[in-house]
């Protein structure tokens, strides 16, 4: 960008974004803008042609932040309060850089981007994962789901912690939806080529999340773990299957299992899909859902077709930009099956968005 002189460089940091704006004279010239984006965090650094000062006053909504080039004052960051979505902001001013740091909290703020208009103004958008009334609805469930017992599966073939094909480690991020999700639960791991687990180990749980690998031996889902998941779901449990293999390498009982249950009119395998439609719970409000990018590292999810009509067993929730579906919830069936490996969307957060909307559908009335 332009070297433009000004004198003070206002930056107020509100509730849903950060902009800065900058005055033009001859005091000071605005060298370089870099912004960061982290899982909870948004940075930016402002870098100047020479020293200078900044003083901090808090306004309705956020903070607003002059520098200028004048004596050095004493200054610190007014403390925040009712704000549920910033956890705290740091402000350095390092070697001509003013560095700002804006701490989020999880699930609810981060960074989304940024602009230029006229090389005047300058926005940083740091957007909830859904707007306020969804995530109190969020809250209010989650606070009602505390008490349920959940299980994950890991059965992504238990071969030194992965499998033979290179696929999904379950293992790196389960523990990371424990910790966010706060529901809090058990873990059990189907060993390479075993063949199901007893259903005596599923009963005690109200959710299970049973997560497959890739191009599993001998199978994905065979007739021994279909006949369990079966089991389990008719005894009134509810289940979350992420596997993207599922249709692709499983005998023809679970496909069609899965298509009765689910209402799928049709399978496409290994599509290769490559971007995928976040549809949030409610259709209507889908200005606020998320894009989420699906990279699979050379293995592609199965697209679901839905028949003419429409969802009526089910309700979507991925879409790809194929028409095809990749994740489906079904409150009848129990059942939140995606076909394409959550661990592939771009960011935890979004995983994370995902897999509680589905829980949130299928366990609650």
């Amino acid at each position: 960008m332009s070297n433009q002189p000004l004198s003070k460089y206002l930056i107020m940091i509100a509730l849903s974004t950060l902009v800065a704006l900058p005055i033009s004279t001859p005091a000071l010239k605005l060298k370089n803008i870099e912004i960061a984006s982290r899982e909870e965090s948004t940075s930016i650094d402002l870098a100047f042609d020479k020293p200078f000062d900044y003083n901090i006053t808090a306004i309705a909504g956020g903070l607003l932040i002059i520098i200028y080039k004048v004596n050095k004052v004493e200054c610190s960051v007014p403390e925040i309060t009712d704000n549920r979505f910033i956890s705290s902001i740091n402000i350095e001013n390092v070697k001509k850089t003013l560095k700002v740091r804006i701490n989020t909290t999880k699930l609810s703020k981060r960074f989304v981007s940024y602009k230029l208009s006229r090389g005047k103004l300058l926005r940083v958008e740091i957007k909830p994962s859904v707007d306020h009334i969804i995530t109190s609805m969020f809250e209010k469930r989650y606070e009602d789901l505390r008490g349920i017992k959940c299980l994950i599966v890991d059965d992504d073939d238990g071969i030194n912690n992965g499998n033979l094909a290179g696929g999904v480690d379950v293992d790196r991020y389960y523990t990371f939806y424990n910790e966010n999700l706060g529901l809090g639960w058990d873990t059990i791991t189907i060993m390479h080529n075993q063949k199901s687990i007893p259903l005596e180990k599923l009963a005690p749980y109200d959710l299970i999340i049973w997560i497959t690998g890739i191009n599993a031996v001998p199978e994905t889902i065979g007739k021994e773990k279909l006949n369990t998941i079966d089991r389990y779901l008719k005894g009134g449990g509810k289940i979350v299957l992420i596997s993207q293999n599922l249709f692709s390498d499983s005998p023809y009982e679970t496909v069609a299992f899965f298509k009765d249950k689910l209402n799928i009119a049709s399978v496409d395998y290994d599509t290769k899909i490559s971007s995928v439609q976040y549809l949030p719970a409610n259709n209507e409000e889908e200005e606020i859902s998320l894009k989420s990018i699906i990279s699979p590292a050379g293995n592609w999810g199965d697209g679901m077709i839905l028949p003419d009509g429409g969802d009526s067993s089910g309700r979507a929730i991925l879409k790809g930009a194929d028409d095809r579906y990749y994740g489906i919830t079904s409150k009848t069936a129990g059942i939140a099956l995606f076909t394409v490996e959550l661990a592939n969307v771009d960011g935890p957060f979004k995983r994370l968005d995902i897999l509680k909307s589905a829980i949130d559908y299928i366990m609650c009335e």
